[in-house]
């Protein structure tokens, strides 16, 4: 296991991570910790990267069985006005809960309700619980980091001959 206890670069995220892990553990819901942080976390834990630059938000995936689960946590959590329904704010800190498992489509995708026109990735998420390292933030909080690693054709569905997306679209991933 990794230890980040009381590492000042990390220190921000301990008590959102704190939040969000009581609630879904409550409704025994794994979760993951994914992109921008997750990527910074495992580069330092691993390789000594330092971390200049911590994120000021979290994207955090949630296994779910289907779209009410993951309405009944995300509704814990007070929604940011304006912001995509999966945005909400846990304490002082923007989060992405994003979700996967059971509302997942045959391609590995999710599409947000109630029109299913909003669609993102899933790819790699339930593979990444499966394999994901353990950090430890404080003596009662270790969260797992995932991490997807996906080609441009798996994340979008109109990739430019260079490999961007001409059409953005959020990705759970560490490399979004």
């Amino acid at each position: 296991m990794i230890d980040l206890t009381g590492r000042d670069e990390a220190i921000h995220l301990v008590e959102p991570l704190r939040r969000i892990a009581r609630r879904a553990e409550m409704m025994g819901l794994p979760y993951l910790v994914v992109g921008a942080a997750a990527r910074d976390m495992l580069l330092h834990a691993h390789h000594g990267v330092p971390i200049r630059r911590m994120t000021t938000d979290l994207d955090i995936a949630v296994a779910v069985e289907d779209w009410r689960g993951f309405e009944a946590l995300r509704s814990t959590f007070p929604h940011i006005s304006g912001g995509p329904e999966h945005r909400v704010t846990v304490g002082e800190m923007r989060v992405d809960l994003v979700p996967f498992g059971g509302v997942e489509r045959t391609d590995r995708t999710i599409a947000w309700p109630p029109d299913g026109d909003s669609v993102m990735s899933a790819f790699g998420l339930a593979e990444a619980l499966t394999t994901a390292d353990e950090i430890r933030f404080a003596p009662d909080l270790v969260v797992r980091p995932g991490t997807t690693w996906s080609s441009p054709e798996r994340c979008c569905s109109a990739p430019t001959s260079t490999g961007s997306c001409r059409r953005r679209r959020w990705r759970a991933s560490a490399t979004s």
